[in-house]
Parts: structure tokens; C-alpha cells; sequence
């Protein structure tokens, strides 16, 4: 073999050995990563659970709907609990009600409340709703009808201190109210905001 022919393989053999070497070195880095990255997935997949856990702990709602097509069934209303008959989603289960139609608070916190509903038609009159806590109106929502005798939807929300065992309903005071049976307009809704333990 000629002087160039053994310097050339020499040259391909070391060539060879730094490319496994490299190849070597890049798996270790490799799998170093993901060794870093799986325990980061790890960890987060506790904290993750761990919020869920403890956000259901903290978690309070409800939203329902009345899913007939107008309250009162005949005539127009005077003082009268608004009976939201449908649940479309409540936790904790039965903190809302529907054979009472009141929403029962389940913790001491600062809740908000939302609800909205149209008059009914025709011919359109106005119409009044209260949001009662126990006996003692909270919020009113009044609704009347334009000059050319329109009236759309009408909402009204607040924010309320309420304790544990307290009764938040909605109270029609006069007129009445249409809904939609397969797709409902008057709602009802709540949402615990922050969670007081001790209330004055």
C-alpha cells in the first residue's frame, strides 16, 4: 500500500471513531433531555391536579332556564317566584333547587348573579322582575315596550354577599314573560366568586 493509500485510511478510521464518538455524545444529550423534559410533565401534571382538585373544592355554580313558553301560563303575574325548571349545569349536584326554584348557597362568598328574559307578545306589555335574597328584594329588572310596540331581551346581574343556607330566587312582581321550549330565553344564573369564610 502506497503512503497516500495508508494516510487515507488512517484518516477514514478516525473520521469513523469521531463520528461515533459525536453520535455517542448526541443520544447522551438526547436522552438527558428527555429525561429534564419528562420530569417537567411529571410535575406538571401534579400541580395541574392538584388545582383541579382544589378548584373544585372552591367551585360553586348554576345555570338554569325556564323551558316553557311563557309565565304565568295564563293571565300576568303578581309577586310570583319565577319556577326555572331545567338545569343546564350546577355544582355542587342539587344546589339549585327546581322543585323549590331557588338556588340554595352551599358557602359563605361574594356570588354573582345573572338574568335575562323578554316580554311577552303580543300584544307587548312591560313586565318586573326582582332577584330576592330569602324574603328581601336585591335587584329589579324592568322591561317596557318602544312607542312602535317592540321589546327585545332584557338582562340585569349583580354581585352578592351570601351565606351558607340563604336562598337567592327571582320574582316576577307583574306582567309576564315568554320563553322558547327548544331553545329557552329566560335564564337564570350564578357563579361563587371568592369564598368567605367568615361573613359579618
Amino acid at each position: 500500500m502506497s503512503w497516500c493509500g495508508l494516510q487515507c485510511c488512517i484518516g477514514k478510521g478516525e473520521a469513523e471513531r469521531e463520528g461515533e464518538n459525536t453520535g455517542r455524545h448526541c443520544q447522551a444529550r438526547r436522552d438527558k433531555f428527555t429525561g429534564c423534559l419528562q420530569k417537567h410533565i411529571t410535575r406538571a401534571s401534579g400541580r395541574l391536579r392538584s388545582m383541579a382538585r382544589l378548584g373544585d373544592k372552591k367551585a360553586s355554580y348554576f345555570s338554569v332556564v325556564y323551558s316553557a313558553s311563557r309565565f304565568p301560563t295564563e293571565g300576568e303575574a303578581q309577586l310570583e317566584l319565577i319556577p326555572f325548571d331545567k338545569v343546564l349545569s350546577q355544582f355542587p349536584k342539587n344546589v339549585y333547587d327546581t322543585s323549590r326554584g331557588v338556588f340554595i348557597c352551599p358557602k359563605n362568598g361574594a356570588y354573582m348573579f345573572n338574568f335575562s328574559m323578554r316580554p311577552d307578545a303580543p300584544p307587548i306589555q312591560s313586565f318586573s322582575v326582582q332577584l330576592m335574597k330569602e324574603e328581601e328584594a336585591q335587584v329589579s329588572l324592568y322591561a317596557n315596550p318602544t312607542p312602535d310596540g317592540h321589546a327585545g331581551q332584557s338582562s340585569q346581574s349583580c354581585i352578592l354577599n351570601v351565606r351558607q343556607g340563604e336562598k337567592v330566587w327571582l320574582r316576577l312582581v307583574h306582567g309576564a314573560i315568554r320563553s322558547d321550549m327548544r331553545a329557552p330565553s329566560a335564564t337564570f344564573s350564578g357563579t361563587l366568586l371568592r369564598h368567605i369564610k367568615n361573613m359579618e
